[in-house]
């Protein structure tokens, strides 16, 4: 994937919590949310937490993704223009927020942009983070 942050491998960000916001630029309340997920992203990379954002846009044009990533462009996050993985990822609308948990397997979602989005979207990061305790031990181990 190829972000303003550089290009980004999947596989390359195993380990981590991987938060993919899916926004457009004409979506009003995709504009209130990604200075929010910013600021989350900024909090955890200070706490030193494995979690990696990507915003990714699903404007049909990138004339349309690159207008609004200059909208969007003091943000901390890497921007993205992907309408394809939207559809893989099974996004309908925007926003929508999928995770991945450090195996890089489905971990969350969330969709839409509501009262306590933050807190929920740090929870839901933090609980993929979790060592995996209530999992049963083999008896190798």
């Amino acid at each position: 994937l190829s972000t303003t942050a550089g290009d980004l491998s999947f596989d390359a960000l195993e380990g981590q919590v991987v938060v993919v916001v899916f926004w457009a630029s004409w979506c009003a309340p995709c504009a209130q949310e990604l200075p929010l997920v910013a600021r989350l992203s900024a909090g955890w990379r200070d706490e030193g937490l494995p979690v990696r954002v990507v915003a990714v846009s699903v404007d049909d044009r990138e004339a349309d993704y690159r207008r609004g990533a200059k909208r969007f462009a003091e943000l901390d996050l890497a921007l993205a223009w992907d309408p394809a993985l939207a559809r893989t990822l099974d996004v309908a609308a925007v926003p929508a927020t999928r995770l991945l948990d450090p195996r890089g397997q489905a971990g969350g979602r969330l969709q839409g942009f509501h009262e306590g989005h933050q807190q929920r979207l740090d929870a839901l990061v933090r609980s993929l983070l979790e060592p995996r305790a209530a999992q049963p031990r083999s008896p190798e181990e």
